[in-house]
């Protein structure tokens, strides 16, 4: 299995999963051109675009994209609005909730808290291959949990650190939005949920959407690593970056 970042951030995430040869692509916040500008592969071999929420920085480029190519989309049910906005002239396009077959790979939706219309992380399984992802999520619930234990790799967002948050120039109202519940989760969060996740067997965890104005991608790696190390727990420890592609 490969997981291939082709950026993450506040500017425009997709990332590129490569499970038994299978090709799947979950958002694609960036343009067409800086799509194929940045992934590795032809966007002719990726199979499906899975949508996590409706924000421009997940999905700005998919509508382009997926005609272009003739990708099929599929997003969460709750969401047929992006039909319009989104994804006219899009030629196939799936409105799926709960757990799916594609390709072979059987793929669970599960619900995330964000401030989004609706918003979801996925799970793939084929065979002994498994991945999550999970961002842009406000909390740490057990039901989600429950879907990442045992993956082979997981990406999860570790979006800011407390006190960066805290005395940055960020205003009372949109500091409240971040760390508030509905809005992204702190790096100690993540490494709690790092110590879980290599408890229950998990080999690879990648750091993702991590905030360009309230945290640094090695300060979320050593907090999380630093959780990983205190509970005495080894695991391939990664981040994902927002200008670079990176293969995991």
């Amino acid at each position: 299995m490969k997981v291939i970042s082709l950026g993450s951030g506040s500017k425009g995430n997709a990332t590129l999963v490569e499970i038994t040869g299978s090709y799947v692509l979950i958002d694609n916040g960036f343009t067409l051109k800086e799509t194929e500008r940045r992934i590795p592969v032809s966007l002719s071999e990726v199979s499906a675009i899975l949508l996590t929420h409706d924000h421009s920085d997940h999905l700005c480029g998919v509508g382009e994209t997926a005609k272009k190519y003739g990708i099929d989309v599929h997003i969460p049910d709750r969401l047929i609005g992006l039909r319009k906005n989104y994804l006219s002239g899009v030629n196939s396009v799936a409105h799926v909730d709960g757990v799916w077959d594609l390709d072979g790979i059987t793929v669970t939706q599960f619900r995330l808290p964000h401030d989004a219309t609706y918003t979801v992380g996925y799970k793939l399984v084929k065979g002994k291959e498994s991945f999550a992802i999970v961002t842009d999520l406000g909390g740490i619930r057990q039901s989600i949990v429950e879907n990442l234990l045992g993956v082979n790799v997981a990406v999860i967002e570790s979006n800011y650190d407390a006190l960066m948050l805290e005395k940055g120039p960020y205003p009372p109202q949109l500091k409240r939005r971040i760390s508030g519940g509905l809005g992204h989760v702190s790096n100690e969060q993540a490494g709690e949920l790092a110590v879980r996740l290599v408890e229950s067997g998990t080999k690879s965890i990648v750091l993702a959407h991590i905030s360009e104005n309230n945290n640094v991608p090695e300060l979320a790696y050593d907090t999380v690593g630093k959780k990983l190390a205190l509970s005495k727990l080894n695991a391939r420890l990664n981040f994902a970056e927002q200008t670079k592609v990176k293969i995991f």
